[in-house]
């Protein structure tokens, strides 16, 4: 009977890939991965150039975040913040451009009155971002636990022993810019948990405008381009290629992944529709995951 253990936990992994299988894929352009270095390798995302599929335990793994979100709100209300909820939690925070193939949600509007920490000049409300983080990362974005957790204690009397978001994770950094920029807000709550440790990490970011239109307009660029973009580099050997989902395609010439989005006859037009230069109409949304007999995928 020791077998019904793992036959369980397989049944679930089995029942989490196929619920992830029945969903569409992103369809627009994400503000969370606009951030990334490599320009070529957010394309080809937006382009469904390759479908990843992900074991069940990765995938429970990356909805802990989402599920994570109501305890970050419960414990900012507990000390008397007045938090808004965004789309995951049942909120309506979204924001669409460029045509409706650029977007994004956030998860939250947070306000931070005097009553909760006195002196702190932030007028309005804020963005609230959560996140959670490994060990590794946590300790790269905060520091030592140890020198963390005193400087948490006395940070008045230390030095922050951590790098922060934007250099542990500009990726992060800029989408809470472009969630400011078309939420009209000018500061954003960062919060992140400590997986391991339940450790919390928080920081305060303000609004740079500068920033957030330049990646804008990045994502106008890489929405209307029709061929990708130069890679990050061209050694394939090079460390944020070798773990890239694209590297066999980017750097191998590999066959993309039959859809209309990798085909060289596809557009992104109005309204996050997608339109077929060779038939020259709008592709039906249930048909561009499938393309046609006529498939030519972009190889580049």
């Amino acid at each position: 009977m020791q077998d019904i253990g793992p036959r369980i936990v397989k049944a679930i992994d089995k029942s989490v890939q196929e619920a992830e299988a029945r969903k569409k894929g992103r369809s627009h352009l994400g503000a969370s991965v606009l951030g990334r270095k490599c320009l070529r390798q957010i394309w080809y995302g937006f382009r469904w150039m390759h479908i990843t599929q992900h074991h069940g335990r990765m995938l429970r793994l990356f909805a802990r975040g989402h599920l994570e979100e109501v305890t970050f709100i419960k414990l900012l209300r507990g000390i008397g913040m007045l938090v808004q909820e965004g789309p995951e939690t049942g909120g309506q925070f979204t924001f669409s451009d460029h045509n409706g193939h650029f977007g994004g949600s956030c998860d939250a509007w947070v306000h931070l009155m005097e009553n909760v920490i006195p002196g702190v000049p932030l007028d309005g409300p804020g963005l609230g971002e959560f996140k959670t983080a490994g060990e590794k990362a946590f300790i790269d974005l905060a520091g030592k636990l140890e020198d963390y957790r005193k400087w948490v204690t006395d940070p008045v009397g230390r030095t922050f022993p951590g790098k922060g978001v934007l250099t542990s994770k500009p990726e992060h950094y800029v989408q809470m810019q472009i969630y400011m920029h078309y939420f009209k807000l000018k500061w954003a709550l960062y919060v992140v948990v400590c997986k391991n440790t339940d450790d919390l990490y928080v920081e305060v970011i303000h609004y740079k405008a500068e920033m957030a239109a330049a990646y804008t307009d990045r994502a106008k660029q890489l929405v209307e381009a029709s061929h990708p973009p130069a890679r990050i580099s061209k050694d394939p050997s090079w460390w944020e290629c070798k773990f890239c989902d694209f590297r066999e395609i980017c750097h191998r010439s590999a066959v993309p992944a039959k859809n209309c989005r990798s085909c060289i006859y596809s557009k992104p037009v109005e309204n996050g529709e997608w339109a077929c230069d060779k038939f020259h109409s709008t592709i039906p949304s249930d048909y561009v995951p499938l393309g046609c007999d006529n498939w030519d995928p972009i190889m580049e």
